[in-house]
C-alpha cells in the first residue's frame, strides 16, 4: 500500500472537530433558541409581573451585521469539521486557517457577547491548524538537493 499524504495527527483532527463542534452547536443555539428574556411590570417598585417574553439573539438585535456575524462562526465551524475528516494535511491546514481568519475578521466588528461566545471554539482551531502545521513539516519527505 502506497501512502500518498503523510500521515494525519488524530489529535489536531480532534481539536479542529472539537472546536468546529462548539463553534457550529453555539451559532445554532443563538440563531434558534430564545436566550434573552424580557418581563414588563406593573411599576418598577412593585415587584408585581405583568408579562414576560423571550427572544432570539437576531429578534433582539434585528440587523444585518449580527446575522452574519453569526453565519461567519458557523462557517468557520463548518470549516474545521471538513478538515478534521480531510487526510490531506496542507488542505486541512488551509481550511483551519480560513475559519480562523474568519473569526478575526468578525472579531473587529463584533461586540463583547460574540468575542467571549465564540472564542472558546476558536482556540481549539487555532491550537490545531498549529499542531496540523508542525506536524506537516515533521512528516514530509526531505530531499537533498
Amino acid at each position: 500500500m502506497i501512502r500518498t499524504h503523510p500521515p494525519r495527527s488524530r489529535k489536531s483532527s480532534n481539536l479542529a472537530a472539537l472546536g468546529g463542534l462548539i463553534q457550529v452547536s453555539i451559532a445554532l443555539f443563538l440563531f434558534l433558541f430564545p436566550v434573552f428574556k424580557s418581563c414588563i411590570y406593573l411599576e418598577s417598585y412593585l415587584p408585581i409581573l405583568v408579562s414576560c417574553s423571550s427572544s432570539t439573539y437576531i429578534e433582539t438585535i434585528g440587523n444585518l451585521q449580527g446575522a452574519l456575524l453569526l453565519a461567519s462562526m458557523l462557517l468557520a465551524g463548518a470549516l474545521a469539521l471538513l478538515s478534521a475528516r480531510n487526510p490531506n494535511p496542507s488542505t486541512a491546514l488551509l481550511l483551519r486557517w480560513s475559519g480562523v481568519l474568519l473569526y478575526i475578521g468578525a472579531f473587529f466588528f463584533a461586540d463583547e457577547f460574540f468575542r467571549l461566545v465564540f472564542l472558546p471554539g476558536m482556540l481549539l482551531i487555532l491550537f490545531s491548524a498549529g499542531l496540523t502545521r508542525k506536524n506537516r513539516d515533521l512528516t514530509a519527505p526531505q530531499t537533498n538537493r
